[in-house]
């Protein structure tokens, strides 16, 4: 999720950009695109990007007219979750959103094809929605490509594993030494 959509910020939205300092989303997510690409082009690697909009800014499918006009003073009227507390990290995707994963993981497989590929995502904890459709994204092409899922920092540190990770086949001693976790 690398896009901030038209930028209407709601509360939740304007309140993260002022926490860290961001002049606006569109800067933002500018900076973090030049970060994701020097970090993976020091290992020869390039940067994907597939341009989806993060739950922040991401728009409802279907407004109504009248929730489109009042969306232009309070944008949480258009917004797929409105706010972060109460919606982002309740990992529940709003109906208009349950088939985003299977669209992502079209996208996935448009542009890596049957080659080699080695799939990198978010292992969904702490319950932000983003992270569990990318965690969804993943696991259905887990069959047949290998896939790493990798904590998602802070959210890690007060989480409990996603219940859909607890069958996947792990190959590795760490777990068997730490029921109950596994190495991402």
């Amino acid at each position: 999720f690398t896009d901030c959509g038209d930028e209407r910020n709601t509360y939740s939205a304007r309140k993260y950009l002022k926490s860290i300092g961001a002049k606006s989303a569109s800067t933002l997510y500018k900076e973090r695109a030049s970060e994701d690409s020097d970090a993976l082009g020091s290992i020869g690697a390039t940067v994907k990007n597939l341009g989806y909009t993060e739950a922040l800014w991401r728009d409802r499918k279907h407004v109504s007219r009248l929730f489109e006009r009042l969306g232009n003073l309070f944008p949480e009227f258009v917004k797929a979750y409105p706010s972060y507390r109460l919606h982002i990290i309740k990992q529940k995707l709003n109906n208009e959103e349950k088939v985003l994963a299977s669209e992502i993981t079209q996208h996935i497989l448009k542009i890596i094809g049957t080659g080699n590929a080695v799939i990198f995502g978010p292992a969904g904890f702490g319950s932000h929605v983003d992270h569990s459709i990318a965690r969804e994204a993943c696991l259905m092409i887990s069959a047949q490509f290998p896939i790493h899922l990798w904590a998602d920092i802070p959210y890690v540190m007060h989480s409990k594993i996603p219940p859909n990770l607890y069958n996947l086949p792990l190959e590795n001693s760490w777990q068997n030494e730490h029921k109950g976790k596994i190495k991402v």
